[in-house]
């Protein structure tokens, strides 16, 4: 009889302890799913803060690709229309340069030689170079005024002679290539020192400052080919004056000697 009180003793303190356990686990349960609950709903919350921002990300690189490839495809335009333009200018420097080519060419058949294609550098000439030491004249040719005045009345008068005659030979012979050298005295380039005067051989000694050259000139006066023509009337036919009218007109002869003795000056 006691045993079986102890029995049912047992049985029911077994009973209780069990209910007590379960109930201990169930809330332990319970608390675990809260705080997965919590857990869930945090990791909701962030997962949609995740998907705003990949969101945002998407629509700037979007739109950043879309501006991309307007400033592309504008870029791509303004290089075409360089293309285009370029091209057009080649075009134009062809043109231009087949004209250039064209008028050498025509320039080329008028003046009969080649045109200059190419720029030719100047190099200046040191000054140093130009200067000459002139010896001192002697005290009686620097005084000599009436040899000087008598050089320059004729020099002057046979000048204008001389180039009256070889203007009328060019104009009867224009074919005539020995006239190319005559008459290339320049007033300005071809300035001369009078140096002295030789009354034996009536010639003048004259330093050209252009050749740097001494040049002695022998002077024939025109007033002695008249008396030397009159002298010898009685031998030949008379002698014409010598003028350019009876020059061109065949009456005298066509040919006219100026003797000159160059001789270089040096220092």
């Amino acid at each position: 009889m006691i045993i079986m009180k102890l029995k049912e003793r047992i049985k029911s303190l077994s009973g209780n302890v069990k209910e007590e356990k379960m109930k201990k686990e169930l809330e332990e349960i319970e608390t675990i799913n809260i705080k997965l609950d919590h857990r869930v709903t945090k990791l909701v919350a962030e997962n949609e803060h995740l998907k705003q921002t990949y969101k945002q990300l998407y629509d700037s690189i979007k739109s950043s690709r879309v501006r991309s490839k307007e400033q592309c495809d504008d870029l791509i335009k303004q290089v075409n229309i360089k293309s285009a333009e370029n091209s057009d200018l080649n075009a134009s420097l062809q043109e231009k340069v087949l004209v250039i080519t064209a008028l050498k060419d025509t320039l080329r058949k008028l003046k009969g030689k080649d045109v200059v294609n190419e720029a030719v550098t100047l190099h200046p000439i040191d000054p140093e170079l130009l200067k000459i030491d002139v010896a001192p004249l002697a005290r009686k040719l620097r005084n000599n005024r009436t040899a000087h005045n008598d050089y320059l009345k004729h020099t002057q008068k046979e000048t204008a002679t001389l180039g009256e005659i070889v203007k009328n030979e060019r104009l009867l012979n224009p074919l005539n290539t020995s006239l190319d050298y005559a008459w290339k005295l320049q007033p300005k380039a071809d300035i001369g020192i009078f140096i002295g005067y030789a009354p034996t051989k009536k010639a003048f000694r004259i330093y050209n400052r252009r050749t740097r050259r001494i040049v002695e000139t022998i002077h024939v006066d025109f007033d002695e080919l008249t008396v030397m023509a009159s002298e010898q009337s009685s031998l030949g036919p008379a002698l014409n004056e010598m003028t350019p009218a009876t020059i061109s007109s065949g009456l005298v002869q066509k040919t006219f000697f100026f003797n000159t003795i160059c001789t270089t000056f040096k220092k």
